[in-house]
């Protein structure tokens, strides 16, 4: 991938990510809110959001639409390399 490519992804899902925590932290109005990605979550949501780590090269062996362990570890890996609060959950990309 190239670097603008990958550059592009990162700033996407750290955005999705810091809006999470606003949301997590109360800052962001109920209204506004997307549905929760978790352990546990499945479906069309976590299948674009395991594509995306996958681009990312994070090695995903969860069942495809399950949000499993190495889908929540990814998360938390891309929230900890980016400042966030490391919860290991996100919103719907």
């Amino acid at each position: 991938m190239k670097e603008t490519q990958f550059r592009q992804k990162i700033d996407s899902m750290k955005s999705n990510l810091s809006l999470h925590n606003a949301e997590q932290e109360g800052i962001m109005p109920r209204k506004t809110r997307r549905p929760m990605l978790k352990i546990s979550s499945q479906g069309a949501a976590v299948s674009k959001l395991q594509g995306m780590l996958r681009e990312l090269d994070y090695t995903i062996n969860d069942r495809p639409g399950f949000f499993g362990v190495d889908t929540r570890n990814a998360v938390m890996d891309i929230q900890s390399s980016n400042g966030l609060t490391k919860s290991g959950s996100g919103m719907s990309y």
